[in-house]
């Protein structure tokens, strides 16, 4: 059968499938009080006797609720760990745009995406001119302030689907999905 388009939009991370509940241990606790709340009112409600035995069931439950927010604390903390490190993995650290790598994924992703539904799709390649003219007068730092400038400068101009790259050195690597030549030459 085909799948519908918008399930074909969405795309779950296998790192988020690791996880069972992932919540900060506070969250998890706070879901697991009301069923602890409820069983305590019953014990009170018929049973006006203290009696020990029926706090095994309460014990239980407080000890389950324990393990569960320490779970999902450690699952939440491995989800923000996997996540940080495919930024670091993925990202150029003086620009903030993706890297080499993560262009490579994506173009490889788009070529898919182009097989099955083919649409318009514009790659820039865009070099910063006189760039090593800024690097031998001025320095490395100076050189390193136009990249980021020129970064942030790419960055406002691109919407939520497409990718700005730093390929190397002064080169910036931009995909464009869904846009025809025109339109790219404006971006």
């Amino acid at each position: 059968a085909r799948r519908s388009a918008a399930h074909r939009r969405c795309r779950v991370d296998p790192a988020a499938q690791l996880a069972l509940f992932p919540l900060p241990w506070h969250h998890a606790l706070r879901l697991g009080l009301a069923p602890a709340a409820a069983l305590v009112l019953v014990h009170l409600e018929h049973i006006p006797v203290v009696d020990v035995g029926m706090w095994s069931d309460a014990w239980l439950l407080a000890l389950l609720l324990g393990v569960a927010a320490w779970t999902a604390q450690a699952q939440y903390q491995l989800l923000a760990a996997l996540g940080a490190a495919r930024t670091d993995a993925t990202r150029d650290p003086l620009t903030g745009l993706g890297n080499r790598r993560l262009a490579l994924e994506r173009l490889a992703q788009e070529q898919e995406r182009q097989r099955r539904h083919p649409a318009p799709l514009s790659v820039l390649m865009l070099d910063l001119d006189r760039f090593k003219a800024v690097n031998d007068r001025w320095g490395h730092p100076a050189g390193d302030v136009v990249l980021r400038a020129a970064s942030i400068a790419i960055s406002e101009e691109l919407r939520g689907c497409d990718l700005g790259v730093r390929y190397g050195g002064e080169e910036i690597l931009v995909v464009l999905p869904d846009t025809v030549l025109d339109d790219a030459a404006r971006v």
